[in-house]
């Protein structure tokens, strides 16, 4: 199977292009009769994809027909909302001077499932308290974009940081956890 290079048409969308393509094989290996049987987005992508299959060769044998094959776009990434800045969301009598490093809290990895593979990033702002012995509570879910889902992932983030916090411990910690886009590396294609 040949397969097209489509690397022009990613990214040009939250609702990539894709495509169904039907084909058959003829006794010597030769693809016959290609058909764009279900197409989403750009036409010259489903174009691509027909002719990328169209120049596959496939080993001698028995003809086959009904073979299909789908083809689809990457997403684009959407530009992340504005996120307010903490100081809108202090409080009198929160003490929490802890930088980020101190207080343990690792970088974003897990996406909520519906946003990492259609590449739209978002963002959390919580509010917790951490004990003396460094065990994180009363975790508050201040705001998130773009849906409540990142909220859930922030929290349970922050719930499982293992904090080094001054021997006072803290209150009223602030932190905004971002879900970014990693860009894929060029071998990835």
């Amino acid at each position: 199977m040949a397969y097209p290079d489509l690397r022009a048409l990613d990214n040009t969308s939250i609702s990539p292009a894709w495509a169904g393509i039907q084909y058959g094989v003829d006794a010597n290996g030769a693809v016959r009769d290609v058909t764009i049987v279900a197409r989403y987005g750009e036409a010259a992508f489903a174009d691509t994809a027909a002719a990328s299959v169209a120049e596959s060769r496939f080993l001698s044998g028995s003809p086959r027909t009904g073979c299909y094959a789908v083809f689809s776009a990457s997403a684009s990434a959407t530009p992340a909302r504005p996120r307010p800045q903490l100081k809108a969301y202090k409080r009198s009598g929160d003490a929490c001077e802890a930088t980020r490093e101190a207080l343990n809290i690792p970088e974003a990895k897990m996406y909520p499932p519906a946003y990492g593979a259609r590449k739209v990033p978002g963002w959390a702002i919580l509010r917790f308290d951490v004990a003396p012995w460094g065990l994180v509570g009363n975790i508050e879910v201040l705001a998130s974009q773009p849906s409540d889902a990142f909220g859930v992932a922030a929290r349970c983030l922050v719930a499982n940081a293992r904090p080094s916090p001054p021997a006072s411990g803290c209150r009223g910690c602030l932190v905004p956890v971002i879900y970014k886009i990693p860009e894929p590396a060029e071998e990835d294609y």
